[in-house]
């Protein structure tokens, strides 16, 4: 789960800068700039997820080669790279909100550690200590509990994927709006 923290940190790396350094209103002149700007930064968060997927598949690949047993099927490292992208865009774009928001980048960052180590560990200790199957259905769709738990181990249901790439999809047009109505 380090990897994916990692994953999504670098990500935010250029947008962290950014509006850290107030170097993001040489961007933001232009509504224009300011959707490219974005789509920019989305597209630099899909290459260093897929970056950090590949470093991941090539782990489990030596670790297989020593000895450890486990399946590495086509689907299972379909499922590795398709998980890191949407981990990353979802954490990505839900980080780029709050800096929008100006939020300052340590506190962003504290948010996002909260968010992938520890929230997922509290929902499932909510799950276990429940006997509602609904309650835990609806768990297991958010995507600050799947995300974590799903990215590198197993495939993620149709459900869950509907609603996080839904999720993602409203995460993408929000920021774009709070980015046109952005100011200094």
């Amino acid at each position: 789960m380090l990897g994916m923290l990692m994953a999504v940190i670098h990500a935010n790396r250029v947008i962290s800068r950014d509006f850290s350094h107030n170097t993001v209103s040489l961007f933001y002149n232009q509504q224009k700039n300011r959707m490219i700007y974005v789509l920019s930064n989305f597209l630099y968060a899909i290459s260093v997820s897929i970056i950090y997927a590949l470093n991941g598949i090539v782990l489990l690949v030596i670790v297989s080669k020593l000895g450890i047993p486990g399946d590495l099927g086509l689907d299972f490292i379909v499922a590795i790279v398709v998980n890191t992208i949407l981990l990353v865009l979802f954490y990505f774009l839900l980080s780029y909100i709050f800096y929008l928001y100006k939020l300052k980048s340590g506190l962003v960052f504290g948010i996002l550690v909260a968010l992938l180590l520890f929230i997922p560990n509290i929902l499932n200790t909510m799950m276990m200590n429940t006997s509602n199957d609904l309650f835990i259905k609806a768990i297991e769709l958010l995507p600050f509990y799947s995300l974590p738990v799903f990215v590198a181990s197993n495939t993620m249901s149709i459900s869950q994927y509907l609603v996080l790439i839904t999720t993602i999809i409203l995460l993408y047009f929000f920021t774009l709006k709070k980015s046109k109505q952005y100011s200094f």
